[in-house]
């Protein structure tokens, strides 16, 4: 399935997908890993909607491109490799308010999972990961875990720090 470059950001925000942004922050950071695919509609805008200065990662410079071209100036856009990026940041002992890993799903899913002590080593407030509506994970005691429907067998782990 081909689906074409959305044309401006308005045609980028009425494509938004599902995504839990009611528990975003109103301001702050945020850090979006594997941000290209669907250059950002379904985590990303509801981040730049609330308020949220983002780094998006990617391997795709292409569309990283076509995304920095959609969204509002003052983000910044990263070709490099998520773990890679994720590992560097932590330690640098960078944090962002939020973040962000969506590789959906496949390998990059399972390898996302066994990684979650990277990412939260990178969030100050909050986590959302992509994954199996039946995926049980080892989440520390000094976060909190809901989930929000994606489709009925893909969800967004959502995990607040307590």
């Amino acid at each position: 399935m081909t689906i074409p470059v959305p044309v401006d950001f308005d045609h980028l925000n009425r494509n938004a997908q599902v995504y839990p942004a009611f528990m975003l922050p109103d301001e702050g950071t945020a850090l979006c890993l594997f941000a290209a695919g669907f250059w950002g509609w379904n985590d990303g805008i509801h981040m730049v909607r609330k308020g949220l200065t983002c780094d998006f990662v990617d391997t795709d410079a292409d569309k990283l491109w076509e995304m920095m071209t959609l969204m509002p100036e003052g983000h910044a856009f990263h070709v490099e490799d998520a773990w890679k990026f994720a590992a560097e940041a932590a330690h640098a002992g960078k944090e962002w308010d939020v973040v962000s890993v969506d590789p959906f799903m496949g390998n990059a899913a399972e390898r996302v999972w066994d990684s979650l002590y990277l990412w939260l080593m990178l969030a100050r407030k909050m986590l959302t990961v992509t994954v199996k509506t039946n995926t049980v994970l080892n989440v520390p005691s000094d976060w909190t875990v809901d989930f929000f429907p994606r489709n009925p067998h893909v969800a967004w782990m959502v995990m607040k720090r307590a």
